[in-house]
């Protein structure tokens, strides 16, 4: 049996708002249609009946879906489908104190704005888009601060090549002057200390250990650059704010077309994040606190 329409359900007056002539509340006239239409209780399916019933204008359905979702009725995939086939936009509609569960992330909106709440951001693997150039397991260890074995190689930086850079922090050329004397160096300036390490294979094993510690430090650098280059990314792509730490998780506002983006590709894979490496790599700028971290780890290995 066709399920009657609002119309055949109600009377009202010509000229009248049919919902307004029935002197109910919007909710119990959406309610009191249901009853009339289908002659049962209205249950968890109650926004997808009003959607998926054609003999509802659409302004109604509109309507009577946005006032029944400010008023935290269940919605999930088939709704959420429906309300994006009708170009229903909802989000605003949400009620303060909603949340959801997307995931490993969960939305809250609050004095009417949007947040997203996460332990890190390796919670957000899931919405970025795998490729060849990067893999899920590599994006997750990136944005958990845990992916140096996929930056470390046997890559063994020439000293000579670094050493201007080197001369120029007092603390470094302090550790090394220190060892370099140990070693039976006879030290003058730094320059030519630096150069005498280069030159001389009675200092090699130095000479290996500022070549580990320029080696690491490099590696470290680049997993740096490349969790800074995917947190930006994901922050521009989901309009996501920088997250503040509440002592238990991160918590950042997120705008009403990223939280789309969020459901969007939860529910039917789309909008997710499409990030590539950099064609020439990561190239992190070595700082001196890591290198002198690095330096002096090795230095008490000699």
């Amino acid at each position: 049996m066709r399920a009657k329409t609002v119309y055949e359900s109600i009377s009202f007056e010509r000229g009248k708002d049919p919902m307004k002539a029935a002197g109910l509340g919007l909710e119990e006239q959406i309610k009191q249609w249901y009853m009339d239409a289908y002659d049962s209780e209205p249950g968890d399916s109650l926004i997808y009946d009003i959607l998926n019933d054609d003999q509802l204008d659409f302004e109604t359905a509109k309507k009577w879906t946005l006032f029944l979702v400010s008023k935290g009725y269940n919605w999930d995939y088939d709704e959420w489908a429906k309300m994006m086939n009708k170009g229903i936009d909802f989000i605003s509609a949400l009620p303060d104190g909603y949340t959801r569960n997307c995931g490993d992330l969960v939305y809250f909106k609050k004095k009417g704005k949007n947040y997203i709440q996460f332990d890190g951001w390796e919670d957000w693997s899931d919405y970025i888009e795998e490729g060849r150039e990067i893999s899920k397991k590599s994006i997750e260890a990136i944005l958990a601060g845990d992916a140096y074995e996929y930056f470390d190689s046997d890559y063994n930086p020439d000293v000579s090549d670094s050493a201007d850079w080197i001369i120029r922090d007092l603390e470094s050329i302090k550790a090394i002057k220190e060892k370099f004397e140990e070693m039976g160096g006879d030290f003058s300036d730094p320059k030519k200390m630096m150069q005498e390490i280069c030159d001389d294979d009675a200092f090699e094993e130095l000479k290996d250990a500022i070549s580990y510690a320029l080696a690491n430090s490099g590696a470290i650098a680049d997993e740096s650059e490349a969790y800074q280059s995917i947190t930006k990314a994901l922050k521009g792509h989901f309009g996501i704010s920088d997250p503040e730490w509440n002592g238990e998780s991160y918590i950042s506002e997120i705008s009403e077309n990223g939280f789309h983006k969020i459901l969007d590709s939860g529910f039917d894979g789309n909008e997710k994040l499409e990030y590539y490496p950099p064609d020439y790599g990561y190239q992190g700028a070595i700082t001196y606190d890591v290198f002198q971290q690095e330096l002096d780890n090795k230095l008490a290995d000699i």
